[in-house]
């Protein structure tokens, strides 16, 4: 779990998860929801989202949040940032804004 909260902007794979737990994948990832209540990569994309909200909340723009937080692209983290929050990036910093 290390691994996903210090490197989540790095590209992370389950793979990298087994070799670090040293157990197989079935058993990683059932330990992992039961610990979470999340799979590995649900929990990388969450932790991503959240240093994505302080990012915009300091004023960074959506394009320089998505590359430090490890999404593809820009369109990638207005996707995930709207399915998970419920409004684009861009309506949340001026929410924030507007505080």
């Amino acid at each position: 779990m290390t691994l996903l909260c210090d490197d989540y902007a790095a590209k992370v794979t389950l793979s990298d998860l087994i070799d670090q737990a040293g157990v197989p994948r079935q058993r990683l990832i059932s330990a992992f929801r039961r610990r979470t209540g999340l799979t590995p990569h649900a929990f990388l994309v969450n932790r991503r989202i959240i240093a994505a909200k302080q990012l915009l909340r300091s004023g960074e723009q959506a394009s320089a949040v998505a590359v430090s937080t490890g999404f593809s692209d820009q369109a990638h983290l207005i996707r995930t940032f709207k399915a998970r929050i419920g409004v684009t990036p861009g309506a949340y910093q001026q929410a924030v804004r507007e505080r």
